[in-house]
């Protein structure tokens, strides 16, 4: 099975990407690929999105902008977040990782035009 994912790169771009979601396994092997990463950690963000980033990134990587400011518009309190980000769905019954639906990318993507493009908020 495969899923929606969506990635902000250190640089700002965002990518709409499918990952191979056939088993939890093969998800996370996918996760810590497209971040680059040994370890990950979760954001939990509001409308059952979750933003997947690089645990130990803080220390080796530099400070990714766009994917702060995106974390901070519905979580003001979150600290820089560096390196790549990986947008996943939630199963808001299970709190299991599953793909974006097509509102769910529509919510990410206004998050990182209002951040990117409009600039609005400062880290």
């Amino acid at each position: 099975m495969v899923t929606n994912a969506l990635r902000v790169d250190p640089d700002g771009g965002i990518q709409l990407l499918e990952i191979d979601a056939s088993t939890s396994e093969t998800r996370a092997a996918a996760m810590v690929e497209q971040i680059g990463c040994r370890m990950y950690t979760v954001v939990a963000l509001p409308g059952n999105v979750d933003l997947w980033v690089d645990d130990e990134g803080i220390d080796t990587k530099p400070i990714n902008r766009e994917l702060t400011r995106m974390s901070r518009i519905s979580v003001p309190e979150q600290s820089d977040l560096a390196g790549v980000g990986l947008f996943l769905g939630v199963d808001p019954e299970t709190g299991e990782s599953q793909g974006l639906t097509r509102r769910e990318v529509e919510r990410v993507l206004n998050w990182w035009i209002v951040t990117v493009k409009f600039d609005l908020i400062d880290i």
